[in-house]
């Protein structure tokens, strides 16, 4: 029977659609479709392409981001540089914006209660790391005795999530002496010689006599009796107070070692002070190693590395001015003893610091704070390291940095080394009640040498955590230690949470004391994959790599300043102020950043002085600023001095004096009230709020001339409005108020018009209104839900453009809109994956939103709602690390040091870069109807001199192809491309077409457009036939 013949239209331009199989795609839906743009509709033509060069940098660094400001390119790189890319893709000076690196922190509740103020907290993982052991202090008001009575108290969290699953077990039978602060320690270790879910406690135990030992308790995580017993007599632990000290650290994991654990203490026996170690198998004791120290020694540390190969135990501790180190092999304490000390001149250590190894792994390093309590001195943070198996120190930085003490450990980096600072204020501190930020500094000398901040460009301040929460009584000197799950650091330190008042029933008198709660701190240090989010706003770039950091081209900065002032007075004469009169003192820091923003520091506590006899001056002291970046450009940090008049309560400026870490500064007040009340105002004289340092934040975003973020603690922080000329300032009180964070934290955030679009995990919300001024007056709307499923991926990148919100959630990408959400990435699904968008950019020429990945760039066409594949030629290993828009030209830098630059060419680089489409299955007569296809016929526009190949597959197998066909064009002047091609195998239920073109000595590279597809057929009724084999049951 003659099949009557009939054209069936393919027609192009729908854009590739993996959402569905090929099978079931309409035609014109197509299964590939790579490097094509929709400049008409329906019609696909090759996408610009791109010039590709790589960049000045050096050759130790890679680049793993990238950010733009005032339209030039900025690349960060994996050794901790931030370099400006000029127009001719060379650094324009290399490091010149400093030194950075990513930090990230997030804070969970280690402890279920903030009525008691808990101290000295110490973390284990167990063997299994299924979960976080937390021992610490923990002390309360007893009533009945008007004092406060101390306990030791365990939690364990689950090690995923950081949720407490079971917390508040005291120790039993610690003693009856509940004054007795004591010191405890946790650690892994096997209920069993395997990797198991137990801990040991090891805790100072004092008797109803005083006596002190060291006691030992073995639980498991479920367990909630602990009961320690004797490991260390009395007889042989050091008795006297601040001069017992202990550690315990973990025996490397393994058969035959899950219950050992390497034990040094303080020993005074036989009128002889020692260092002793002694290996603990599961409560029995190894051979004591001794170490003679001919006096009382503090602050023991110990440290178990495999640093140089070979797995060995290192304990530090202090005797006087001198730093020892003692080490050995891990197989056997006489193995290898050898020991060296380092003398800090007039100090004595005060912190007993951490230890981490070198960041080339060969060396060992030490790191602790030496100083004293007089004020002739300040604290002294210093780093030390050794070779393993040597006797001698290979360096020291003695100080690293003064004015400051180690709150935690250093970390290892692959770019250097992380450690951990608290400013010291000598003359304001208070150990109980001063409350510090952990600054985070980055070191990328590998070896110590003495540099003060100001001068050493290998240094920065890359983050900080707990913000103004940290008190240093509360950490009483035993600096807690990191442990190491799935490539994140963990730690534990007491929180500062509210005061608490306590009346003493004897006297009627009121005690107060800041409380304290232990909180697991979680750290990465490893960039995402996506990118660092980040705002330009008054001239200033704003980056948030885990801390919010600024720029305005001179060295990345920390946003506000970490510390106010302290400041001390003393009357002093040959001045022009009143006899007799009564003054007041506020201090700030002030400093200029090169866009002409002048930054402001909370002001200081105000000091009152009244003078006597015949002084008329006032003699002002104050540290210097130890924990900033600020001063480490050309603009110098001031320190500006306001008073008042006599008896008067307005303060006026009156002195600015320049300040020059680490020096003390002085400056000897000699103005007359009369010219003191020409000078300006202290700014929070008209009602403004103080401005303070916001806290560690993973990602920003700029709305209503404000820069909002998500904080370590997943609260959201906003910022005052950006006034002219003045820098940004921050306020305690500048939050937007957000419930259920523990299962549904803040992910995202995006300016979407008057709204501000808060991405939570599971949820979308949003906030409306024009928030408060800087006087704290006004607010936001409160929150509003948007949905109650939708939410977004932790930290994706977001897009607002012509009404509509771009973001990525678990499932894909989606579009948030008036209309409500919808999931316009479901057609490329199947080549997003399990991918991480690195970036979203808007490109207004073609129409598009650019979604970079890792190995490709994803493009979808708003006005036809199509997607295309971008592919760069990246080689085997190399990524796209970023992507950028400055003024409509899309760059993207890649890990092979290469910037691709898109042009008006269509190539990448010098090499051809190909348009290829695939379509689905096309099936003339239904899905699995039998008929005839004799030839197709392709018609579009030959833009430049190329061969095109067309490849036919037929009946739902396109493994390999059966006809392959070839057009060359030797003519690069635009003119109308068609062809047609006879099928080879007419009978069939389906064809699919596979084309793309390739180098034809092109000029341009542009290829071919392509427009429509016709293929000649004929139908016939009923289904395909299929062979013998394949047919079932009777005819």
């Amino acid at each position: 029977m003659t099949l009557q013949k009939s054209i069936l239209r393919v027609q192009l331009g729908r854009g590739v659609d993996t959402s569905a199989t090929d099978i079931v795609l309409e035609p014109g839906q197509l299964e590939v479709l790579e490097n094509a743009v929709i400049e008409k509709a329906g019609r696909l033509e090759k996408r610009k392409g791109c010039s590709s060069s790589t960049y000045d940098l050096s050759a130790t660094q890679n680049p793993i981001s990238t950010f733009v400001y005032r339209d030039n390119l900025i690349i960060e790189s994996d050794e901790a540089s931030i370099s400006l890319i000029g127009s001719d893709n060379e650094s324009v000076y290399s490091s010149g914006l400093g030194l950075t690196s990513y930090f990230e922190s997030e804070l969970f509740h280690a402890s279920g209660s903030n009525g008691y103020h808990q101290i000295q907290p110490s973390i284990a993982l167990s063997h299994s790391g299924d979960y976080f052991g937390i021992a610490y202090v923990q002390g309360e008001w007893d009533p009945d005795q008007n004092a406060v009575r101390y306990k030791y108290v365990v939690d364990v969290l689950d090690a995923v999530t950081g949720t407490i699953v079971s917390g508040g077990r005291a120790i039993t039978a610690r003693g009856s002496d509940d004054d007795f602060v004591g010191k405890i320690k946790i650690v892994a270790h096997g209920s069993s010689d395997a990797a198991d879910d137990s801990f040991a406690v090891y805790y100072e135990y004092r008797d109803g006599s005083g006596n002190i030992s060291i006691r030992k308790a073995k639980f498991a995580h479920n367990t909630f009796s602990i009961t320690g017993s004797e490991i260390v007599a009395a007889s042989a632990y050091r008795q006297t107070e601040g001069e017992n000290w202990f550690d315990v650290v973990e025996h490397t994991a393994g058969s035959g070692n899950y219950q050992k654990v390497h034990l040094v203490y303080t020993e005074y026996s036989s009128s002889t002070h020692y260092a002793t170690y002694q290996l603990d198998t599961d409560g029995s004791l190894g051979t004591a190693v001794k170490v003679n120290t001919g006096a009382a020694i503090k602050h023991m540390t110990a440290y178990k590395s495999s640093a140089g190969g070979t797995a060995r135990v290192y304990y530090a501790y202090a005797l006087g001015a001198a730093v020892h180190i003692r080490q050995h092999t891990e197989a056997d304490a006489t193995a290898g003893a050898v020991g060296a000390s380092n003398t800090v001149s007039s100090t004595v250590m005060t912190e007993s610091g951490g230890w981490c190894d070198s960041e080339d792994g060969s060396k060992v390093e030490y790191w602790c704070t030496m100083g004293t309590t007089s004020s002739a001195f300040v604290s002294k943070s210093c780093r030390h390291q050794v070779t393993p198996g040597t006797g001698a120190f290979d360096g020291d930085e003695a100080p690293l940095h003064q004015n400051a003490w180690m709150s935690l450990p250093p970390i290892k980096t692959s770019a250097g080394i992380h450690y951990f600072l608290s400013q010291e204020n000598r003359n304001t501190e208070d150990n109980d009640s001063t409350l510090h930020t952990v600054v985070v500094f980055h070191n990328i000398a590998d070896n110590p040498a003495s540099m003060t901040i100001s001068q050493a460009l290998s240094k920065s301040i890359i983050g900080s955590t707990l913000r103004q929460e940290l008190i240093r009584s509360h950490v009483n000197g035993i600096t807690p230690r990191f442990v190491v799950k799935d490539d994140y650091y963990y730690s534990v330190l007491p929180r500062a949470t509210n005061i608490q008042t306590w009346s003493n029933t004897s006297t009627g008198a009121v005690a107060a004391v800041i409380n304290s709660q232990s909180h697991l701190l979680k750290i990465t240090v490893d960039k995402p994959i996506y990118e660092t989010s980040r705002v330009q706003l008054g001239g200033e770039l704003f980056i948030c790599p885990g801390s919010i950091k600024s720029t305005s081209s001179e060295k990345v900065h920390e946003a506000g300043f970490f510390y106010k002032p302290g400041i001390a007075l003393a009357e002093a004469a040959a001045g022009s102020l009143d006899s007799s009169g009564v003054y007041q003192y506020r201090a700030c820091w002030e400093w200029a950043d090169s866009f002409g923003n002048l930054h402001r520091s909370e002001p200081s506590d105000a000091e009152s002085l009244t003078l006597t006899s015949t002084n008329t001056g006032v003699t002002v002291t104050c540290d210097s600023l130890a924990m900033s970046m600020k001063g480490a450009s050309s603009q110098q940090v001031n320190l500006v001095l306001y008073r008042t008049q006599n008896a008067g309560n307005v303060f006026n400026r009156v002195a600015t004096i320049e300040s020059s870490a680490p020096t003390l500064i002085s400056h000897h007040d000699k103005v007359s009230d009369s010219n003191a009340a020409a000078g300006s105002f202290l700014y929070t004289e008209g009602g403004e709020l103080a401005n303070v340092a916001p806290p560690a934040s993973r990602y920003i975003e700029s709305h209503r001339n404000r820069i909002f973020a998500i904080t370590e603690d997943n609260r959201i922080w906003f910022s005052k409005e950006y006034a002219n000329k003045t820098g940004l300032g921050w306020s305690e009180e500048f939050q937007i108020p957000i419930d259920g964070l523990g299962h549904n934290k803040p992910a995202a955030l995006c300016s979407a018009g008057n709204d501000l679009v808060i991405f939570r995990e599971q949820s979308t919300w949003s906030v409306s209104g024009e928030g408060p001024a800087k006087t704290g007056v006004g607010e936001f709307y409160k929150p509003r839900q948007v949905s109650s499923t939708i939410g977004a991926l932790m930290n994706s990148p977001t897009l607002y453009t012509d009404g509509k919100v771009y973001f990525q959630n678990v499932r894909g990408i989606f579009r948030m809109s008036g209309d409500g959400f919808e999931y316009v990435g479901a057609p490329v699904e199947d080549l997003l994956g399990s991918s991480r968008v690195v970036a979203i950019r808007h490109h207004q020429e073609t129409e598009t939103i650019r979604f970079a990945l890792s190995d490709k760039v994803l493009s979808f066409n708003y006005r036809e709602d199509a997607w295309s594949n971008y592919t760069y030629g990246l080689s085997e290993g190399e990524t796209i690390v970023g992507m950028e828009n400055i003024n409509d030209i899309i760059y993207i830098v890649t890990s092979g040091d290469k910037i691709l630059k898109e042009d008006s060419s269509y190539k990448i680089g010098s090499t051809y870069m190909p348009m290829k489409l695939k379509t689905g299955w096309i099936s003339f007569n239904e899905i699995q109807g039998f008929g005839r296809v004799y030839r197709f016929s392709i018609l579009g526009e030959s833009r430049d001199k190329h061969v095109m190949t067309v490849k036919v597959y037929y009946d739902y197998d396109d493994s390999a192809s059966v006809d392959t066909y070839t057009f060359t064009t030797s003519s690069a002047t635009d003119a109308k491309l068609q062809f047609r091609g006879h099928l080879s195998k007419q009978k069939c239920e389906a064809v699919k077409f596979e084309i793309y073109d390739a180098d034809n000595s092109a000029s341009t590279g542009d290829g071919f457009a392509i427009d429509h597809i016709a293929l000649e057929v004929g139908m016939k009724k009923g289904i395909y036939r299929t062979s013998e084999t394949n047919t079932i049951g009777a005819d």
